[in-house]
């Protein structure tokens, strides 16, 4: 019994010098998250605006990140197809660089314990960081997920320690290409749009600006609700997928789209946009000349929204109340001036009667 009691207060001393060990660090990675005080960078050096160029390989595939024509980000799989990259993805990742990875916890400083946090080429995820003019800038290694699956094992290159990072890493560096990738299907300026061809189904629209009107020259010729285009096509503007397809057109029933739309601008430009009939609550769209980039678009995000929409643009609701207006009054033999001239008419003989009893 003497043994037992003398044992539970061994390990209640061990548990309470541990938790006082810990605490200081605890509280260090709370405050450091918090923004509370700063922790050293693991790449003092770098900043967002100097990385030009990102390259993750996870031992199966090698993914480059790098800045494209006018700042904007671009992400390939191969090295030589590139395609725009999310923005918010990117922040995501410029940030982490430049600030989230810090000199902070130390775990180890022993070269013989890398391959226990798998911090190595072989066990797990090589980034490197470059500047302008492809420069090398920094290079780290991503390991394996901390015992509070929050945290990631990482070592710089060069260096023996092992650092851990309050921040579930391979969400990022495992992301896979389509997850880097932008999902809007097109990219176009509303404004600048002068004509429009819509075809869904049997239905099919051709809409041209000029000036600030819009007409409406399919099916029919008719003045044609300028807000309701205009909105139409912001809304287009801004079409994003849930992903990209590995089908092929055969396989996704593209070779024969469903529906279509032709956008064509004041300098000439033209875009086309092809998509396949709703299949299990997507369907399936691309760009003209993009028939690699197949991209996933929610049912809820295209078909019946658009359909309604652009179905209302036949004719101004305003213009086609009044044309009603007057073929009533043209069935009635007469027009609306005739009724009021025999308003007129009542009135006159009201005035020529004497004043009743």
């Amino acid at each position: 019994m003497k043994r037992l009691i003398v044992l539970l207060v061994v390990l209640a001393l061990l548990a309470v010098g541990a938790y006082l060990v810990e605490k200081p660090r605890m509280e260090r990675e709370q405050a450091i998250r918090e923004g509370r005080i700063d922790a050293a960078k693991l790449f003092p050096n770098l900043s967002k605006d100097s990385i030009s160029k990102i390259v993750i390989d996870d031992g199966l595939m090698v993914t480059t990140i790098r800045k494209g024509e006018a700042d904007n980000w671009e992400v390939s799989g191969d090295g030589e197809n590139f395609w725009k990259s999310q923005a918010d993805k990117i922040d995501e990742v410029l940030k982490n660089i430049t600030e989230d990875l810090t000199e902070d916890t130390i775990t180890s400083e022993s070269a013989d314990k890398h391959a226990k946090f798998e911090v190595t080429a072989e066990l797990g995820t090589t980034v490197e960081v470059y500047t302008s003019g492809d420069i090398p800038a920094g290079k780290f290694f991503v390991g394996k997920q901390g015992p509070d699956y929050i945290s990631t094992y990482v070592r710089r290159d060069g260096d023996d320690r092992v650092y851990r990072i309050p921040i579930q890493l391979n969400t990022i560096y495992g992301r896979e290409l389509n997850g880097w990738r932008d999902k809007h299907l097109w990219e176009y300026d509303p404004s600048l749009v002068t004509e429009a061809y819509f075809k869904f189904g049997e239905n099919a629209y051709r809409v041209r600006k000029d000036g600030a009107d819009w007409t409406l020259l399919e099916p029919e010729e008719a003045k044609a609700n300028g807000v309701k285009i205009e909105s139409e096509l912001k809304s287009l503007s801004e079409l994003e997928g849930a992903g990209y397809s590995d089908k092929s057109l055969e396989e996704t029933g593209l070779e024969e789209p469903e529906s279509e739309i032709h956008l064509t601008f004041a300098d000439g430009s033209e875009i086309k946009a092809f998509f396949s009939a709703e299949d299990s609550g997507y369907y399936h769209a691309y760009i003209e000349g993009k028939q690699e980039s197949i991209l996933r678009v929610p049912t809820s995000d295209f078909g019946p929204l658009h359909i309604t929409a652009l179905s209302q643009l036949k004719v101004d609701p305003e213009l086609a109340s009044g044309d009603e207006s007057a073929e009533m009054a043209d069935d009635d033999g007469g027009t609306a001036d005739d009724e009021i001239d025999d308003g007129d008419e009542i009135a006159d003989e009201t005035e020529d009667e004497p004043e009743g009893n």
